[in-house]
């Protein structure tokens, strides 16, 4: 390696290096298999799996291959879509927990006042 093709944070500021178009089709073809076609909706992959349905009830061999296809497709848009906050769960419910019956409180403040200490200090008596 060259000292003179890098910056002094080892960025590479050479010459353009030469790639073959054959790896870049090929870069293009794993983007493609890995994310797909974003612009794909739940109803464009509802209408192939039934297309993959009909394929199957026609004798079609290749109906294992594209069921997993479309479940692939629906797992990436399951993990591509946005959930706001207020949507998030991060704790079960009470009721959850402990079950319909059953009534749990919580306290947003204290009930001990400031003034009143948390571990009594020992009153020592003196007996005359």
């Amino acid at each position: 390696m060259d000292a003179s093709s890098y910056d002094e944070f080892g960025n590479y500021i050479g010459p353009e290096l030469a790639s073959s178009s054959e790896e870049e089709e090929e870069s293009d073809y794993e983007t493609e298999a890995v994310h797909g076609d974003m612009a794909d909706g739940p109803d464009e992959i509802d209408q192939m799996d039934e297309h993959s349905d009909q394929e199957d009830h026609s004798g079609g061999e290749s109906g294992g291959y594209s069921e997993l296809t479309a479940m692939a497709r629906r797992m990436d848009i399951a993990q591509t879509q946005v959930v706001l906050h207020e949507d998030k769960k991060y704790y079960p419910d009470a009721e959850e927990v402990f079950g319909p019956g059953v009534e749990a409180l919580v306290q947003e403040e204290d009930t001990q006042p400031l003034t009143e200490p948390i571990i009594a200090p020992i009153k020592v008596r003196k007996f005359q």
